[in-house]
């Protein structure tokens, strides 16, 4: 199992599918793009309360990405969806996704 994400990969899908360059992300070529590694292998992703967990690591790391990418706004509102969605997608955990959907991770749990 995977145990961190990259969410650097994630900060340059989002600023590619928001339409900025990169001199738009970057004040000057030695700036660097933001990115957090999310740790969770000390989670268990089969409980509820791993899943809720991991769902607020990746909810905080998104939120102090964004930041650097643009503060306020619809922007970064934008910015922190497409990040935890890819970063949910990188888990690749049913209950994950299924909270992330608005679906409790007991139920996506018990239709596999």
């Amino acid at each position: 199992m995977n145990t961190k994400l990259n969410m650097i990969v994630c900060a340059l899908a989002v600023t590619a599918a928001l339409g900025f360059t990169g001199s738009a992300v970057a004040q000057d070529s030695t700036a660097a793009i933001p990115s957090e590694v999310v740790h969770y292998s000390d989670l268990n992703l089969s409980t509820a309360a791993g899943v809720h967990s991991l769902y607020e690591r990746i909810q905080d790391a998104s939120m102090r990405v964004c930041r650097h990418i643009s503060p306020v706004g619809v922007l970064n509102l934008k910015c922190r969806a497409a990040l935890a969605e890819a970063a949910v997608a990188d888990v690749n955990s049913p209950a994950l996704t299924a909270l992330q959907t608005g679906k409790a991770p007991t139920e996506m749990t018990a239709q596999r």
